[in-house]
């Protein structure tokens, strides 16, 4: 479960122990978005999170290399690429049955 937008230093403590991933702040603002929201473009993350174009790309190539998110292209607007939390780091975000 994901904590609230003020909660999201428990959401980054939690989310780092459970999947072993040391991230910065600003990434784990980017992971909680997508959590919450799902799959968003780019400039609409770097909207939500208020980082500049260069500190955005830098976190987003950053979290595409950790195999942190996955990208794909929007199947509506062929020229936007969709983010969203990759399918090995989703599992954290499930309800337990």
């Amino acid at each position: 479960q994901v904590a609230d937008e003020n909660g999201s230093e428990t959401f980054k403590e939690k989310f780092q122990s459970e999947t072993n991933v040391k991230c910065l702040h600003n990434e784990v603002r980017i992971i909680y978005e997508l959590a919450t929201h799902g799959p968003l473009p780019s400039l609409e993350i770097m909207r939500r999170t208020g980082r500049s174009i260069s500190a955005h790309n830098i976190d987003i190539k950053r979290l595409l290399e950790a195999n942190i998110l996955s990208s794909k292209q929007c199947e509506i607007d062929k020229r936007k690429k969709l983010f969203d939390i990759s399918d090995n780091v989703k599992s954290y975000f499930r309800e337990p049955s």
